[in-house]
């Protein structure tokens, strides 16, 4: 909560830095994480579009939006769903209960992993959703 309440920042390398610790907090990896990669992006991304404003409304979207687990149930299309075990923002019990949900469901657990993909674990999961959409020809 700290890190997603955290004061606005004032400079660009106060900005890079609450990114960085949201990140690291949210990517929940057992020590892996790769602070400069994160780093790199988060000064790539703030310099491309920072709109402090877009983080308040997304959270003020997520409070305001109804369970909507009954929903997928309905479903007809086949999923995959993928969700880190560690996930501190949405628990992997989440994913769970809606890979029970949906009727056709294939959950894909992301071990060691939080809230965020990694790219070593980014490339090793194209080969699982190839695969996944090859069972669907």
């Amino acid at each position: 909560m700290r890190a997603l309440l955290r004061p606005p920042a004032r400079t660009f390398a106060e900005q890079v830095d609450a990114a960085v610790e949201l990140r690291e907090v949210l990517a929940a990896q057992d020590g892996a994480f790769d602070r400069e990669l994160a780093r790199r992006r988060a000064e790539i991304q703030l310099r491309r579009a920072f709109q402090p404003g877009g983080t308040v409304r997304q959270a003020a979207a997520v409070l305001a939006s109804p369970n909507r687990m009954d929903d997928l149930a309905g479903l007809r299309v086949p999923v995959m769903l993928v969700h880190g075990e560690l996930d501190p923002l949405i628990p992997f019990a989440s994913a769970e209960k809606a890979s029970r949900v949906l009727p056709r469901c294939e959950l894909v657990p992301l071990h060691g992993l939080g809230h965020d993909l990694p790219p070593r674990v980014a490339v090793e999961l194209i080969d699982r959703i190839v695969a996944f959409h090859r069972t669907l020809s």
